[in-house]
């Protein structure tokens, strides 16, 4: 049985020894170093513990994983961090099942994490003895024109001008109607398990796990003759027609993203291959969420 682990770096380590760390103030330093340490440990434990399972184990940082996950088969997918290394892993992974480890609970959110360093190896004997649950989270595909986007969404994207401080224009067509033409800083565009993070804080609504629709959020839309309005909704399809020379889509985050030009056909849609969570469910998604907004 084969594991490939995906382990994100902390901020500490991404930074390096420059000399802007040494002026932070103390408290600061210490919350960083403390991180840095927790994630260490984290990512110590849970190879040792695949190990001592007696599975054949890879250890890869983000930057490795999309080779490394293109030429070899792996029984289960493990992503040591939080929920953004589990996405930059859905990016790539079809129809393996995957876990989460909160890699820095006091720190990191986690609302896909089924465990941590010290419950990790619960997870991973049940996983062994077959006696697990399998959880889908349905995710986003892309084609733009006649090119298929070969990541996948998870979260949401991100739909605007490289700066962010310009205007976007596009036409959008929902479900196959023509919508209308749209200036505005960007779109967001959700899945139902994305839909608690930008969307909503767009004015979104949280949509439960099992929706298999898209949720769309037009942000700081540009008007100039009518009274400002927000624009949203929910589909099946989602299309957008750039007017603006210099867009891109930014897939969970920053770091993925893809150009698409003035005139292009950009199409949203859920994928067939829904992400395969080991013994995760929505109730810990509700009671995270919840504790968040208390």
């Amino acid at each position: 049985m084969r594991a490939l682990v995906i382990f994100k770096q902390s901020l500490l380590e991404r930074i390096g020894n420059r000399p802007v760390v040494r002026t932070l103030d103390q408290r600061i330093r210490s919350k960083l170093i403390r991180s840095d340490q927790e994630n260490r440990n984290a990512i110590h434990d849970v190879f040792y513990t695949l190990i001592q399972s007696h599975l054949d184990v890879d250890l890869v940082s983000r930057t490795d994983f999309k080779k490394i996950i293109s030429k070899n088969r792996y029984d289960v997918v493990i992503a040591v961090g939080g929920d953004g290394t589990l996405f930059h892993a859905a990016h790539y992974v079809r129809d393996i099942p995957c876990i989460l480890v909160n890699s820095e609970p006091e720190h990191s959110v986690g609302i896909f994490a089924s465990c941590t360093k010290e419950t990790f190896g619960k997870e991973i004997d049940s996983f062994i003895n077959g006696a697990y649950r399998i959880s889908r989270l349905n995710r986003g595909a892309i084609c733009v024109g006649d090119r298929e986007i070969p990541e996948l969404f998870t979260n949401d994207v991100l739909v605007s001008d490289q700066n962010p401080a310009s205007i976007y224009r596009f036409d959008i067509v929902v479900d196959g109607k023509k919508k209308e033409y749209i200036e505005s800083s960007g779109i967001w565009i959700s899945t139902a398990a994305g839909s608690t993070a930008a969307t909503f804080a767009a004015g979104g609504s949280m949509m439960k796990m099992n929706d298999n629709r898209l949720q769309y959020v037009v942000r700081e839309t540009y008007y100039y003759r009518t009274k400002i309005r927000s624009i949203k909704g929910f589909a099946k399809t989602i299309e957008i027609n750039p007017h603006s020379p210099n867009g891109f889509i930014y897939l969970d985050g920053p770091r993925c993203r893809h150009k698409v030009d003035m005139g292009s056909r950009v199409c949203f849609s859920i994928s067939n291959h829904p992400l395969m969570l080991i013994n995760y469910s929505e109730n810990q998604r509700r009671r995270i969420i919840s504790k968040i907004r208390r």
